[in-house]
């Protein structure tokens, strides 16, 4: 069997967000974000919904991961970039669904951003985005 290793470096300068590993300080209140990932080709497909779908919500989300790491964590971001409001999803396995809960702050025109998680270290390597998904609630 084949590996290879995928190495992401992302370097982002957020007002005091420390998100990722190797936060530093930068003059003027932000912080410079520094993080090296190494992963073993992982690779993230959301199989559905798709862009512009729209959802009442509760709504199932079916995804597919290649290398998915033992205790790993989906994470659901609000918005396009990975520093807003997210919800943890644990994963058993590397096929399945999630469910997005009927709450009143998924309602509306949202980007949703789909990342995984392991060990706490978001790997950006494995991150999916959905626009302007069109999300009702029952409630």
């Amino acid at each position: 069997m084949r590996r290879s290793v995928v190495v992401v470096a992302v370097v982002l300068s957020l007002p005091s967000i420390g998100l990722l590993a190797g936060c530093g300080s930068h003059p003027a209140g932000r912080q410079t974000v520094v993080s090296v990932v190494g992963v073993r080709s992982q690779a993230l497909r959301i199989l559905s919904p798709r862009n512009r779908a729209q959802l009442t919500l509760p709504a199932a989300v079916r995804y597919q991961f290649d290398g998915l790491p033992a205790g790993a964590t989906l994470r659901v971001y609000y918005e396009a970039t990975p520093v807003d409001e997210y919800r943890s999803y644990p994963l058993a396995s590397a096929d399945g669904t999630i469910t997005l809960p009927d709450d009143k702050v998924l309602c509306g025109v949202r980007t949703l951003t789909f990342c995984l998680v392991d060990c706490d270290q978001l790997l950006a390597a494995t991150c999916q985005t959905l626009h302007d998904l069109v999300l009702t609630g029952r409630k």
